[in-house]
């Protein structure tokens, strides 16, 4: 192989190389990796990396707290006697309401079910940050603290 031909070989190697970082920064900020190398293949490694490097990262799914779990916790506090029976009735009741949400105006402090910013309480379908559908990722209503 002659000089040009090791030269191309390695400048080929350098954009794969290249284009793998920008997929793994984009893995990073919760973007798809394959697309953004394809990405970063096709236009430019430094160009899609720059891109990448001022994206915000994907929000993360708002989890609410598994009630099974909360629930079996207050009742060993209220068995060891940490808890009194209305204290652990309260706690219940607030866990019950992270899950149901009532009809009609959602309470001020709603979160989306799924990006777990804070929901209008006037009702709409959709979250207007992430725009779950309510319906797929329910609001969880505020703690009654």
């Amino acid at each position: 192989m002659d000089e040009v031909g090791w030269f191309a070989l390695g400048l080929l190697a350098s954009w794969v190389l290249l284009s793998g970082l920008v997929a793994r920064m984009a893995s990073k900020k919760g973007q798809n990796p394959i697309l953004w190398f394809l990405l970063a293949f096709v236009i430019s490694p430094l160009l899609a990396g720059f891109f990448i490097a001022i994206m915000e990262p994907a929000p993360k799914p708002f989890v609410a707290p598994d009630i099974t779990d909360e629930l079996a916790r207050f009742a060993a506090l209220r068995d060891a006697g940490t808890l009194s029976d209305a204290e652990f009735e309260i706690q219940k009741a607030r866990l019950v309401a992270l899950t149901v949400a009532p009809p009609g105006p959602r309470p001020v402090g709603s979160r989306c079910g799924r990006c777990g910013k804070p929901v209008s309480p006037a009702w709409k379908s959709k979250c207007n940050h992430c725009g779950a559908a309510f319906s797929e990722f329910p609001p969880v209503l505020p703690s009654a603290t």
